[in-house]
């Protein structure tokens, strides 16, 4: 049987594939996400998920913070690494864009 996904492997891949990001990019109820993200094969609740948010927004958590601790992981993948220098890129764009609109900018 094949493991489940939760919110970690969510938040990585959804700013890998580009589908998945647009099937995401207009939901911002926690309720609404965790359910759609069911269906994409990951688990998590809508607390959780609202959790990682409000860190976020609140500061508690920053992408940055986020890249330091990819980084350790992208560090030991040794040529790993050069490609997901956009991975990133393209990811903290879409997390500065939902922080955005979180706070209603």
């Amino acid at each position: 049987m094949a493991e489940k996904k939760g919110l970690k492997e969510f938040m990585e891949d959804l700013v890998k594939d580009n589908n998945m990001a647009e099937d995401f990019k207009d939901i911002v109820d926690p309720e609404e996400v965790s359910e759609r993200a069911k269906k994409w094969g990951y688990y998590f609740t809508a607390q959780e998920y609202e959790g990682l948010v409000m860190a976020a927004v609140n500061g508690g958590f920053s992408w940055n913070d986020f890249k330091k601790g990819f980084g350790k992981f992208v560090n030991t993948a040794g040529t790993a690494a050069q490609g997901i220098g956009n991975v990133i890129n393209t990811g903290e764009q879409a997390f500065n864009a939902a922080k955005d609109k979180w706070n209603g900018k």
